[in-house]
Parts: structure tokens; C-alpha cells; sequence
């Protein structure tokens, strides 16, 4: 990568997160995870403590989690990182590291299942 052999800094973290594809990925699909059954865990909660019926409760933390997360959780930050890859690779590779580490036996595990998975499938990795 030219812009490790530069000496950019942070560029080696991003290097390594280029070269092993499946890992950022099970790395990015156990975090999304995690944090979007926490958000909604959370919302149905705070909805249920402000609105006395426990069904609109579910349905306006569903609805409103749902909104959410697609428009700050997905839309907008594909966006962002479709027109500005360069900076946002140095500016998540350090957050996404260190997820990774603190994530890595169920991160290895997902990548094992999935592996399985695409055996099984026939699928080739990438």
C-alpha cells in the first residue's frame, strides 16, 4: 500500500483491516449487532416507562429506533464513506481495532460459522 510505505500515519492499521476482509466484516456485522439490540432494547424500555400503553409503547420504539438506525446508522454513514473513503478508513481504523480485539473470540467465532456456512453453500470467500 503506497500510503503505508509513505509513512502515513495510521495507515498500517488500515492496511491490516484491507488485508483481512472477512474479519473487518464479522468484526462490523457482530458491533451493528450489538448495538442495534441494544438501541431498541433501550428504546422499548424508555418507551414503556413514558407512554402507559405497553403496545403503542413497542410500536413507537420500534418505529422510532428503526428510523434511526437507518438514517445515522446506515444511510448517512455509507454516504459519508462513499464520498470521503480515504478519511473515514484512517478516522474508524482505530475504533474499528480495537473493537475487533475487544470482539475477538466471538468475532473468530462468527468467522468460523460463516466460513462453515459458505462450505456448505458452496460459496467461495472472499
Amino acid at each position: 500500500m503506497h500510503l503505508v510505505r509513505s509513512g502515513r500515519p495510521g495507515a498500517g492499521r488500515v492496511s491490516h483491516i484491507i488485508q483481512r476482509p472477512e474479519r473487518f466484516l464479522a468484526t462490523v456485522l457482530l458491533g451493528n449487532n450489538l448495538v442495534n439490540t441494544a438501541a431498541a432494547a433501550l428504546a422499548t424500555v424508555l418507551a414503556i416507562k413514558l407512554i402507559d400503553n405497553e403496545s403503542l409503547s413497542v410500536l413507537v420504539a420500534t418505529f422510532g429506533v428503526t428510523t434511526f438506525l437507518l438514517l445515522f446508522g446506515e444511510t448517512v454513514p455509507k454516504n459519508v464513506a462513499w464520498r470521503r473513503s480515504e478519511k473515514v478508513a484512517f478516522t474508524v481504523s482505530r475504533p474499528i481495532r480495537l473493537v475487533e480485539r475487544t470482539l475477538s473470540p466471538l468475532v473468530t467465532l462468527l468467522q468460523m460459522f460463516s466460513s462453515a456456512s459458505n462450505r456448505l453453500l458452496g460459496i467461495s470467500t472472499v
